[in-house]
């Protein structure tokens, strides 16, 4: 997806992330692959997690390591929760469908880029608590921000 789309990955010793919006706050998505029920072991779609951290919180591991510490807080929310993407997000030889890209740039582009921004939208403590603790405030602004586009 990286490759195809021409976005740059940030790694951490579990996963690599794709970045997706760049400021004082990271904007990424951890992507995973998963079988489509009931279909063949082909059949697969991306599924994965977006995860919002601030810049400062992002501690390089020591050299000559190109990767980066899981953060101990940030904010994050399951693609899941916004089913209209998933046809999009279909796997097979041929390209990913360029609306799935699309959908998620119009999910973070509805968030802010500054700390401030976040933490006057969503509490002061948004990158201090558990992660859990942010989804459903996250998730609920996301679904009204963004209108699902037609498939």
């Amino acid at each position: 997806m990286a490759e195809q789309f021409g976005l740059d990955l940030i790694r951490f010793p579990h996963a690599d992330c794709v970045r997706l919006g760049e400021g004082e706050i990271l904007k990424l998505l951890i992507p995973r692959s998963k079988r489509v029920m009931m279909g063949q072991p082909q059949d697969r779609i991306i599924i994965g997690t977006l995860m919002f951290i601030p810049r400062r919180k992002l501690v390089p591991l020591r050299a000559p390591s190109k990767k980066f510490d899981w953060p101990e807080h940030c904010a994050a929310c399951d693609i899941a929760n916004f089913p209209w993407l998933v046809p999009f997000g279909r796997l097979s030889d041929k390209p990913i469908d360029g609306r799935f890209l699309g959908g998620l740039q119009s999910l973070i582009a509805t968030l802010p880029n500054d700390e401030r921004g976040w933490q006057e939208r969503f509490g002061e403590d948004v990158f201090e608590t558990p992660g859990l603790e942010t989804v459903r405030p996250l998730v609920e602004f996301l679904r009204k921000a963004v209108t699902p586009p037609r498939a």
